[in-house]
């Protein structure tokens, strides 16, 4: 079971080579500030729908906090959903890409473009499309639509264009925001355009073959003829790159799928604690630090601050409109340190990444064009 008491799809959790010594007070009292999930009867019957958002680790600490005061109240939360993760679980798009090779991208866009065959293309769905013209269906099922309806983007059919796709990888540092820490390090400091351009060329010519997947295979092992490990480099810095941008654009899709009347009919609880790693290697927690992250738009770009500022952005278009602003929720919350101190693994990264890509660090940038209000939600 994860922390949001469904079943467990297999996301990777943090391994212990991965980890550094922090600090931790032994009996740990969490820190909190702003419009908290509790103060806003997140538990409440009504608010069953409500999902949580922010950087994994500090989402985490609420998730916990949640579950023991329902636990307390005997209020039974073992169903709800209350992380975006969890709908792409339930609907087998987390295990199809998170856990598929390069051309696993296929497997979603056949099941975008038929989804009245959804499990044949994604089996790990626990659920089935709805069949057109049902009108009782399930939250899960809304996602499934929610989905189809922005295939073009969530399945990135956008960035394969064959006139315009190779400039939308290049443009708005996009290609550099959807790299892992280390590659994007290397391409900084060993620069070489030649090189750069292989692999953005590479990328936009495997998505650019519609669902055809042997096609697209084929034209990658016939373009791609370079010494074995060189070759193995490349695949993995495009299978990184492409998880990262289907899953920062998953993840900005759920805030409106939670927010629109249409859709949940719910809110949004966002945690905007950050960190910052210290000259030691601990990390020191930042209440708001999220916030500070995107004003500063500096060093790299996580997904959950792409998150953030497609939130603030869905605020700002919908300013003045009361019942809409109190769907964002915004707080921060974390563990906070005392004096008597006790060395725990705690995660070298401070991202959500944890769950998305498989212990690499995201990389930033911007991404203006991504957080344009493309999504076709019907908000009212």
């Amino acid at each position: 079971m994860d922390r949001a008491g469904k079943k467990d799809f297999g996301q990777p959790k943090p391994k212990d080579e991965e980890s550094d010594t922090s600090t931790i007070q032994k009996s740990p009292k969490n820190e909190i500030a702003g419009e908290e999930p509790l103060k806003n009867n997140i538990l409440a019957p009504e608010n069953k729908q409500d999902l949580i958002y922010g950087i994994a680790p500090y989402r985490d600490l609420t998730l916990d906090r949640l579950e023991q005061e329902a636990q307390n109240l005997r209020i039974d939360i073992k169903d709800r959903i209350m992380i975006i993760d969890d709908y792409n679980g339930e609907v087998g798009i987390y295990a199809a890409v998170q856990e598929g090779d390069i051309y696993a991208i296929y497997s979603l866009r056949k099941a975008l473009e038929d989804p009245e065959n959804w499990r044949t293309y994604l089996p790990a769905s626990q659920h089935d499309y709805p069949k057109p013209g049902d009108t009782n269906i399930s939250n899960e099922q809304k996602w499934m639509k929610l989905l189809v309806e922005n295939k073009e983007k969530i399945g990135l059919w956008d960035l394969g264009d064959k006139e315009k796709g190779i400039e939308r990888i290049k443009s708005k540092r996009r290609f550099e925001k959807n790299l892992n820490k280390d590659d994007f390090k290397y391409l900084k400091d060993f620069p070489d355009l030649e090189e750069e351009n292989l692999i953005k060329s590479r990328l936009h010519d495997l998505l650019s073959h519609g669902t055809n997947e042997k096609e697209a295979e084929e034209s990658f092992e016939k373009n791609t003829k370079l010494p074995r490990r060189y070759k193995e480099w490349i695949e993995g810095v495009i299978l990184f790159w492409i998880k990262r941008a289907f899953f920062r654009r998953t993840s900005k899709l759920g805030i409106d799928f939670a927010t629109s009347k249409s859709r949940l009919n719910a809110r949004i609880h966002f945690n905007l604690t950050s960190s910052t790693k210290k000259e030691d290697g601990t990390r020191e927690d930042r209440l708001w630090g999220l916030e500070d992250d995107v004003q500063k738009d500096e060093g790299v770009r996580k997904i959950s601050e792409s998150e953030l500022r497609y939130a603030n952005r869905l605020l700002e278009k919908h300013k003045g409109e009361q019942d809409f602003e109190k769907r964002i929720l915004k707080y921060s919350e974390y563990k906070k340190l005392l004096k008597d101190k006790e060395p725990i693994a705690h995660s070298d990264s401070e991202d959500e990444e944890l769950f998305y890509s498989a212990n690499e660090e995201p990389i930033a940038h911007s991404d203006s064009e991504d957080e344009e209000l493309f999504y076709s939600v019907q908000l009212i």
